[in-house]
């Protein structure tokens, strides 16, 4: 940042306030809480569960999609997860365990079914 000074009447320089457009913003408390929620790991972060409403079993990635407290998730399952896929049945309830990536995906590397 490069300061320049003003002339005053009186002949002497004076230099212009900084600007606070460069400093860190206070967080809000709002902000401070989602901050935390995020940089604290939880079970909801490893697993996943829900009421199955859809099934894709024969794309590339296959995936469930369940109904649970955030709503749809996307459950994309990989290694012994996407070979239970064939036996999965909308209705049926299952826990995922694997990886969060967001409140409507899930990346899920073990699948149990219950009917």
């Amino acid at each position: 940042m490069v300061k320049i000074g003003i002339q005053e009447d009186l002949g002497r320089a004076t230099v212009p306030p900084e600007d606070d457009t460069d400093k860190p913003q206070k967080e809000t408390e709002t902000e401070r809480q989602q901050r935390q929620r995020t940089n604290r790991s939880g079970r909801d972060d490893v697993t996943t569960e829900g009421n199955v409403t859809a099934l894709a079993c024969d794309g590339s990635t296959p995936t469930i999609t369940i109904a649970n407290r955030d709503g749809l998730v996307e459950v994309q399952l990989f290694h012994d997860a996407a070979k239970t896929c064939g036996s999965v049945k909308v209705g049926d309830y299952v826990q995922a365990d694997g990886e969060k990536v967001n409140e409507n995906l899930f990346l899920a590397d073990d699948l149990s079914i219950s009917r």
